[in-house]
């Protein structure tokens, strides 16, 4: 009675914590003794139903995070194997074999493609490393050292590697090539926990690369093959071409009617136009085959156009057309470039437009469009009055072999090639070559292209001469084809030469060895020693004496072969008398025989020689010619040496063959040259060996004019 409302003292009150159902409780605990009875068990009681309230819910709260738990495990687990199965699904049906490997290289995982692919399964394949089963030698059958292996570099070195160019075996002993990728597995801290090797069988495709190869090298070998085929027939045909333009042009130069002078004028066009068209057929097989390359030289458009109009006057005055042509004085005449195939495709477009033009005209047009520092933008057109083309005809006119029908191959001749090599000449300059075209009204081309503007531009010496122009030395002849070989020394000897003649390059090394000349023409195609090993042997033994080929081969590389063997120039087949001339003056000494006085020789002394001597007298004065040359060689090399005995001898020699032949100052010179040798005269000798060489072509003129003469008495 005495507590009663009283509140109980700090030393009789306990307190705890308790967790229960996931929050803390706080439980404070005092002495019953410090309160009534009645209110003791009222607190008893409540505190006891609280704390079992809280045990039950705990209870509650706790089964109810199992049973989540446990739910949600079942859940992932689930969904991994469903996961997993469908990544399996993905991987058993793609086309690509797929390996993973351990850092060991030991395979733990391969799809249904890798099985089928290397007829190994997974048990046998984690028997033993990769490599060692699928990888362990290259396509060439060398062992392919572990170490070396590009699939393990992404476990070795962490990086992921490629290739297109190794073979897996399979389990069966076969070997297939394969194209990999070989990538490494990291975990989280970047550690490389394995790779992944993914890989496909690419048979298929390298049959079709080698195809590919193969088929590239058979039209590369046709294509040699054609190129080597028509360079055979090209030189087939001009060698017979040879002979028979170059007799007519020897015959032309003879004393002819004029109904002899229109049948030779007839077989020398004739003969041209058939050259033309090998010369075409020919360049077309090169530029098909990417063999044709093209100079770049400076050269004069205005004096190019000017020779080209001259060179095609006489075809429009034969079918009574205007041929006109204009060259504006702002446009640049100097530029670098070919020359030699530009003048090609302008031929080609000019004597075709005056070919299909039976009126009025065709005119040759230069315009420069733009000039930029030294480019020039040109446009050269090419205008005709003629008979016109539809458009399906324009459309396929540089087609090679292709004209416009039919009856224009009939009515105006020709192979369809030129136009086609125009085109791809055009090309190769980085040209454009266009035409625009009216039935009935006429054609229009243009070849537009860009030109460097040359500064300095060497100007080119005319090398044609007169036919008075004579050349002046002894030269040895070594081709095989008696036909070309008698053309040959007759057209040398109408220029003035003294030839010596070899029918294969042994028998022309041997003659040199035994002579002087002055230049060697080297055919390159002969019996028992050819032409450039000639050339070569030659030119061991001799570094001064040009050597000019003479052959009719005409592609780039039969020239750089020629200059390889040690020849100095080439001249083609068929020879054309006004190139020959020109090739020759570059290497041989040129006299005019206007220029030379004239002396007199004792034609009476030759006439009685004539008739002792009967037919054999034809070969008195070019024997002499042969003789001198050689014994004012040999003069020259004697005074060198200061033998004057052999000087002595060949004086005495010279001193009787030019009394022979009524040479009266040169056998007088030679005379004075015997006495002053025996003497042993070193002052007086040298100038009397130069007297001999300055008169020796007066003398030669004057035996050449009686020679002449005579022949056109006796035809």
């Amino acid at each position: 009675g005495d507590h009663q409302g009283a509140s109980p003292s700090p030393q009789n009150r306990h307190k705890t914590t308790l967790d229960i159902a996931g929050r803390r409780w706080e439980l404070s605990l005092a002495d019953v003794r410090d309160y009534p009875l009645a209110t003791n068990a009222l607190i008893l009681f409540s505190a006891g139903m609280f704390i079992t309230l809280l045990t039950i819910t705990s209870l509650i709260s706790s089964s109810q995070r199992r049973r989540l738990s446990e739910y949600q495990n079942e859940a992932s687990t689930l969904e991994l194997k469903t996961l997993q199965n469908r990544s399996e699904l993905l991987l058993n049906n793609t086309g690509e074999g797929i390996l993973g490997l351990d850092n060991n290289g030991y395979t733990t995982f391969i799809n249904n493609a890798a099985q089928h692919m290397l007829g190994y399964n997974l048990d046998e394949l984690r028997a033993q490393r990769q490599h060692t089963l699928i990888h362990h030698h290259y396509p060439d059958g060398r062992e392919y050292p572990h170490h070396e292996c590009t699939i393990y570099r992404a476990l070795t070195a962490g990086v992921t590697t490629t290739s297109d160019q190794e073979v897996f075996w399979r389990k069966d002993g076969s070997s297939y090539p394969v194209e990999y990728t070989s990538t490494p597995i990291r975990d989280d801290t970047g550690s490389t926990q394995g790779a992944v090797v993914v890989f496909r069988d690419i048979s298929e495709r390298k049959q079709s690369e080698q195809e590919l190869i193969d088929a590239r090298i058979h039209a590369e070998d046709a294509s040699q093959a054609k190129s080597a085929f028509l360079a055979t027939m090209s030189h087939e045909i001009r060698t017979p071409m040879n002979g028979m333009l170059g007799m007519a042009q020897l015959l032309a130069a003879t004393a002819l009617d004029s109904r002899q002078k229109e049948y030779i004028d007839i077989l020398l066009q004739s003969g041209t136009a058939l050259l033309n068209q090998v010369n075409d057929i020919l360049d077309f097989s090169r530029i098909e085959a990417d063999h044709l390359t093209l100079d770049h030289s400076p050269f004069d458009l205005f004096e190019l156009c000017d020779n080209l109009i001259r060179l095609q006057q006489n075809s429009a005055d034969t079918k009574k057309i205007n041929l006109n042509w204009n060259y504006p004085t702002t446009c640049p005449h100097h530029f670098m470039g070919d020359s030699m195939r530009l003048r090609q495709i302008l031929l080609n477009l000019v004597s075709n437009a005056i070919k299909f033009t039976h009126h009025g005209s065709v005119n040759l047009s230069v315009l420069c469009d733009q000039q930029v520092e030294n480019l020039a933008n040109l446009r050269l057109i090419i205008e005709d009055t003629g008979i016109g083309m539809k458009p399906d005809i324009v459309n396929k006119l540089f087609n090679p072999f292709s004209q416009a029908d039919n009856s224009t191959t009939r009515q105006y001749g020709g192979s369809g090639l030129g136009l086609a090599i125009s085109k791809r000449l055009a090309e190769l300059m980085q040209a454009q070559l266009q035409v625009s075209s009216t039935p009935d009204v006429g054609s229009v081309f243009t070849l537009s292209l860009n030109l460097t503007i040359s500064d300095n531009i060497t100007p080119v010496i005319p090398q044609a001469h007169t036919p008075a122009t004579r050349l002046s030395g002894h030269v040895l002849l070594a081709e095989d084809n008696q036909t070309n070989r008698h053309v040959a020394e007759a057209m040398l000897q109408n220029l003035g030469l003294t030839v010596s003649c070899a029918e294969n390059g042994l028998l022309a090394l041997q003659q040199f060895g035994e002579q002087h000349f002055d230049m060697v023409l080297m055919d390159c195609q002969m019996p028992v020693m050819d032409g450039y090993q000639a050339s070569r042997l030659l030119r061991k033994a001799n570094n001064d004496v040009p050597i000019l080929a003479l052959t009719a081969h005409v592609l780039p590389e039969d020239m750089t072969r020629c200059i390889e063997a040690g020849m100095n120039d080439c001249i083609r087949k068929p020879i054309e008398m006004n190139s020959f001339r020109q090739t020759l003056t570059r290497w041989l000494k040129v006299y005019d025989e206007e220029s030379l006085p004239t002396v007199a020789v004792n034609t009476q002394h030759l006439d009685n020689m004539a008739g002792l001597m009967g037919e054999m007298f034809s070969e008195l004065i070019p024997a002499w010619l042969r003789e001198t040359e050689k014994y004012i060689t040999q003069m020259e090399s004697a005074l060198k040496q200061q033998n004057f005995n052999t000087l002595m001898h060949v004086s005495h020699a010279l001193k009787s063959s030019s009394g022979n032949v009524g040479a009266a100052e040169i056998s007088k010179l030679a005379t004075k040259l015997e006495r002053l040798a025996n003497d042993k005269n070193k002052d007086l000798c040298p100038a009397l060996v130069d007297a001999i060489q300055l008169q020796f072509p007066i003398a030669k003129k004057a035996l050449l004019a009686y020679q002449k003469a005579r022949n056109t008495q006796h035809s």
